[in-house]
C-alpha cells in the first residue's frame, strides 16, 4: 500500500498539471496521509493540495498551501516558495509575490537555478509595479539562464508570466509567449496552455479595442 500510494503521490502533480481529474486520488491520499502518527505526513498534504490547485489555476489556494507547506519542510521550501511566487504573479498580486521572494531568499538555498528563480519572481514584481524596462531585462536574463540549464518547464512558466504581466505587443514578450506555448503543448500542460491562450486573446481584444477607439476619435478629413 505504501509503495502504491507513494507512487500515486509523486505522479499526481504531473497529472494535475496536464488537466486530469485527480479528485478521487487526492481524497484517497489525504485520507491515507492523515492516518499516520506523524506531523510531517499531515504537513505534506498542503504540498499536494498546492500542486492540485495549480493544475486547477486556483492560484490563491496554490499560494496559501505552498507557503504553509514550505514553512514545515526545509527540503522542499525553495520549490514551494517559487511556486507561490509565480502563482501570485499570475493572479497579479505583487505584494504576495514579493513576500514569496523574500521567503525563498531566506531559505539560504544555493545554486544557479535558485538565483534564476528569484530573478524571475523579482522581474514579475517589477512588471506589476510598472518598472517594465527593468522587468524585461530581468526576464531576458532569466530565460537565457533557464535555457542554458535545459529546464524547459521553467522557460514555459517564465513565458506565461511575461505574457500575463507585460505587453505581448513587444517582440520579446511575444517570442517568450510563443516559446511557452510550444513547450506547454509538448508537455501536455493543458491548464497552463489555456491560461496563456486566454491572456493572449484578452490582450489582443484590448489592443483591437484601443485601436478602434483611436480610429473613432480621429478627425475626419
Amino acid at each position: 500500500e505504501f509503495g502504491r500510494n507513494y507512487l500515486t503521490w509523486v505522479l499526481l502533480p504531473i497529472r494535475a498539471w496536464r488537466g486530469e481529474d485527480v479528485t478521487a486520488d487526492v481524497a484517497e491520499l489525504v485520507r491515507w496521509a492523515s492516518g499516520f502518527d506523524d506531523s510531517s505526513a499531515e504537513e505534506a498534504i498542503h504540498g499536494l493540495l498546492a500542486d492540485v490547485a495549480l493544475g486547477r489555476l486556483d492560484y490563491a489556494t496554490a499560494y496559501d498551501e505552498s507557503v504553509r507547506f514550505a514553512g514545515s519542510d526545509a527540503l522542499n521550501a525553495p520549490r514551494s516558495y517559487f511556486e507561490a511566487g509565480f502563482a501570485a504573479l499570475l493572479m497579479g498580486d505583487a505584494q504576495k509575490a514579493q513576500a514569496a521572494l523574500e521567503l525563498h531568499i531566506a531559505t539560504g538555498v544555493h545554486g544557479r537555478l535558485a538565483r534564476l528563480d528569484e530573478k524571475a519572481i523579482h522581474a514579475g514584481v517589477s512588471a506589476l509595479n510598472a518598472n517594465r524596462d527593468a522587468a524585461l531585462a530581468e526576464f531576458r536574463e532569466t530565460l537565457t539562464g533557464y535555457r542554458d540549464l535545459g529546464v524547459d518547464w521553467r522557460v514555459a512558466i517564465a513565458g506565461l508570466v511575461m505574457a500575463a504581466v507585460l505587453d505581448v505587443e513587444q517582440p520579446e514578450v511575444r517570442a517568450a509567449a510563443e516559446s511557452a506555448r510550444e513547450i506547454l503543448s509538448r508537455l501536455g500542460a493543458q491548464p497552463f496552455l489555456d491560461h496563456l491562450n486566454a491572456v493572449l486573446a484578452g490582450q489582443a481584444r484590448a489592443v483591437a479595442s484601443r485601436r478602434s477607439s483611436a480610429l473613432q476619435a480621429a478627425p475626419t478629413v
